[in-house]
């Protein structure tokens, strides 16, 4: 958890460095620390990179890109499955470490690690076209490895090399990850340490192509600073689900799958439900199982692994999203349950909230937490009104024909029947995503539409 607290300038772990040519080297800028955010303590501080630093890291690229993309896809392929293989051995630790960085839980942060070696070795080994070149990543959110390195991984089985920069806040974490790809020639894969400041310089320079997983208001940014320094840019945003849920729907298991849905990574991730819109014959009693169903997660240092939630990433994230509430509870939404700070557990924890939104009120704007906003409506347009248009959604009920006749007037591009959507999608600014079929529940699993391949 960056912060302007001072930072002991001690390093706690000796490998949280840049990553530049296949080099190890600290960077030229500031001074950086990354906080638990369970219990507030150091993991590591560590210097981030400088505008030459960015430059030097570009420049290993470009020079590896002319010999990386005369491999074979054969051998391409079999490093990353080397990468992912790493990864694996590495699990425990690895999982450690997001625990005590991200402040995930244990079984978030395996889940995350999982899916990550999971694409990795199932992304297209046969990629169309020639590669683009050098490629600049930048990522944000809550996922450390799978959301990186999938797009890593496909960027590299097609013939390309990256100049990564992680979240801030995923520094020690992120480092870890790529000191496994030991099979890459030296300049494959480069990584650079730093904030806002540091997308922007990557983004400004001469590359091949630039990929950016932001929230809306940051990708417009960093993007925007890319198309003017000529670069090739495709802007990846991160952003809420909503789910219907029909009349006919089993509602015990609706709210069990909503509640893991909505909580998941204290309501962080990327694609996580924010809006559930309610048939009104239904809407009490979902009300009311939500509440027994969040009332049952254990929150807390996620060290402890009976722990369902741990906290958001830091103290000024928790107090956004009280004002958040606040200002929705004033718009008259009614807390199920929830709705406060937790501060006997740290600072930067916030219980599971449920509000019950007046019918004919206007849905809330989702707020990165866990927070989830329930209300009745009747009628595709009603419905339709309500959900937005999400990043995803998924629709819960026993009838499929019914189902499908709603998704298609739904603005999402990806919707599941009988399930809530998965946590991450997967799309890239080269070759084709991967093709995998995500476990489902008691309901047939089917995507009406999807993301266009």
């Amino acid at each position: 958890m960056p912060s302007s607290r001072p930072v002991d300038p001690a390093p706690v772990i000796d490998d949280t460095t840049c990553l530049i040519g296949g080099v190890r080297r600290e960077g030229n800028g500031d001074l950086a620390g990354s906080w638990n955010p369970s219990n507030g303590e150091l993991v590591d501080s560590f210097a981030v990179a400088d505008g030459g630093d960015v430059a030097d890291a570009v420049s290993a690229a470009s020079a590896a890109a002319l010999h990386w993309r005369k491999v074979s896809l054969t051998t391409r392929g079999a490093v990353v499955a080397a990468w992912a293989d790493a990864i694996e051995r590495e699990r425990d630790a690895l999982v450690s470490l997001i625990q005590a960085e991200i402040g995930l839980t244990a079984a978030e942060a395996r889940a995350d690690l999982d899916e990550g070696v999971r694409w990795l070795r199932a992304l297209d080994r046969s990629p169309p076209g020639e590669p683009l070149g050098h490629l600049g990543l930048v990522t944000t959110g809550i996922s450390p490895i799978a959301v990186p390195v999938t797009r890593i991984g496909a960027g590299l089985i097609a013939g390309n090399t990256i100049v990564w920069r992680p979240p801030l806040a995923a520094s020690v974490v992120s480092t870890a990850v790529a000191s496994h790809a030991q099979d890459l020639p030296a300049g494959a894969l480069n990584v650079v340490l730093g904030d806002t400041d540091v997308a922007l310089a990557l983004a400004e320079q001469r590359l091949a192509g630039l990929h950016v997983v932001s929230d809306a208001v940051q990708a417009r940014r960093i993007c925007g600073h890319g198309f003017s320094a000529g670069n090739r840019v495709y802007g990846e945003l991160s952003g809420f689900s909503s789910v219907v849920v029909l009349a006919t729907a089993d509602l015990e298991l609706a709210a069990r799958e909503l509640v893991r849905a909505a909580f998941r990574c204290a309501g962080q991730a990327s694609a996580a439900v924010k809006r559930v819109i309610v048939e009104p014959p239904i809407y009490a009693e979902l009300c009311a199982q939500l509440a027994v169903h969040a009332a049952r997660l254990r929150v807390g240092d996620t060290a402890d692994e009976s722990v369902d939630m741990g906290p958001l990433s830091d103290a000024r994230s928790a107090q956004a999203m009280a004002d958040s509430v606040d200002e929705m509870l004033t718009a008259g939404c009614r807390a199920v349950i929830g709705s406060s700070r937790l501060g006997e557990l740290g600072e930067s924890f916030f219980a599971a909230t449920v509000l019950a939104v007046p019918a004919g009120a206007s849905m809330p704007e989702g707020a990165r937490g866990p927070v989830v906003a329930v209300a009745p409506a009747e009628g595709a347009d009603a419905i339709r009104r309500l959900a937005g248009a999400p990043v995803a959604a998924g629709i819960l009920c026993d009838d499929v024909e019914r189902a499908g006749l709603l998704a298609e007037q739904l603005d999402a591009t990806t919707i599941r029947l009988g399930s809530p959507p998965p946590p991450h999608v997967h799309e890239t600014l080269f070759g084709r995503r991967a093709s995998t079929r995500p476990a489902g529940g008691r309901y047939p699993l089917v995507t009406l539409r999807r993301v266009s391949e």
